[in-house]
């Protein structure tokens, strides 16, 4: 949708935050998968109840934001791999959701 449209409205703006966070929210239910089937995969992280995923959403935007504080650790290489993909994932689509939407609004707005 972004892609295809020419102008910048709001629910484009929104949309995009939606799939940002939508990336988050499904890598953290991975980090939850995974904790799930290989206990110890995420060290100081353990899975506690199914119904409380928040830690793992912590996890997966810390990552995604790529700030990774270092209070949990990646002890499975499945796990680390999915960190470095959100790690890249995270800044990426933000640059080029930023470049796109800028270069847009600046389309529609020359003088």
């Amino acid at each position: 949708m972004i892609v295809k449209t020419h102008t910048v409205t709001l629910g484009m703006l929104f949309a995009a935050i939606n799939v940002y966070l939508l990336i988050g929210i499904i890598g953290g239910y991975g980090y939850m998968l995974l904790e799930n089937s290989v206990p110890g995969s995420l060290g100081n992280l353990s899975l506690q109840s199914m119904a409380f995923p928040t830690r793992f959403f912590y996890f997966s935007f810390i990552t995604l934001s790529t700030l990774r504080y270092g209070d949990i650790i990646l002890m499975n290489p499945l796990v680390r791999s999915i960190s470095k993909f959100l790690s890249i994932l995270g800044p990426l689509y933000l640059t080029l959701l930023v470049a796109i939407l800028v270069g847009r609004y600046l389309n529609e707005h020359r003088d």
